[in-house]
């Protein structure tokens, strides 16, 4: 099945740490039209990135998701750093027998190294915090799902935040995520090649849009991508977008 073409101010591609807070912080800052991409359904359950420094702490801390003080009346999107973050890390070999060992035993574990964390006062956040990938990636993408009470593993969704702007004007904001989808392909395009592939409703509206920025000799550039669905069993069926 193929779609016709859509209109995004944003193309977020990858939901781990980095992509979850990204798209954390345009869904704070009204970003109108934002589509996320995701190749895999499920986060994966075992970490791959293991710290952070406390500039990165600082950002997280200034997501709306972030919460200092959990309460019963706090929903559960929100999340104090300190539930995710450990001030030291260890490195053990859990591979050691001994004599003592049996089957039915707990092995022992030989502590390698220990790697402390070093406070800095002037940023409140300790100059390297360990986390545990998984639980951090729950969290972010949790915030970004809240509206409309879904998981993580869900194919695709829209959440119509609407927002409040500075200037007291009201618009939607509308998060597409496609869970289970690649980019195949990037390309450069114009006006002409993008509006015969837009919907009627789309196309008027851009059409507006474009004679608004021509009018103060501005012009616009478009960068067409095509996304194609992940086959991972013999029930998924092809499917394509481009946007």
């Amino acid at each position: 099945r193929v779609r016709m073409m859509e209109l995004y101010d944003v193309l977020l591609v990858g939901l781990g740490p980095v992509g979850a807070v990204a798209a954390n912080l345009l869904m704070q800052y009204s970003i109108p039209r934002v589509l996320i991409v995701e190749r895999t359904r499920t986060i994966v359950d075992y970490p791959r990135a293991a710290a952070m420094d406390d500039e990165a702490v600082r950002i997280i801390q200034n997501l709306d998701c972030y919460h200092t003080k959990t309460t019963a009346t706090t929903p559960t999107t929100f999340w104090d750093a300190d539930e995710l973050l450990q001030r030291s890390a260890q490195l053990v070999n859990r591979n050691v027998h001994t004599s003592a060992t049996t089957t039915t035993a707990a092995k022992p574990v030989r502590l390698l190294w220990e790697l402390p964390s070093v406070p800095r006062e002037q940023n409140g956040w300790n100059t390297l915090n360990f986390f545990y990938q998984p639980r951090l990636e729950h969290k972010l993408r949790a915030a970004i799902f809240a509206k409309e009470n879904t998981k993580n593993t869900h194919t695709e969704d829209t959440i119509d935040t609407g927002r409040q702007q500075p200037t007291g004007e009201t618009r939607g904001q509308v998060i597409n995520t496609r869970i289970g989808w690649q980019v195949t392909s990037i390309e450069q395009a114009s006006a002409q090649q993008v509006l015969p592939r837009l919907c009627p409703t789309a196309q008027a509206r851009e059409r507006s849009r474009l004679q608004s920025l021509k009018q103060e000799n501005l012009q616009e550039d478009y960068v067409v991508v095509t996304l194609e669905k992940v086959i991972d069993n013999d029930e998924d069926k092809p499917e394509t977008m481009t946007c």
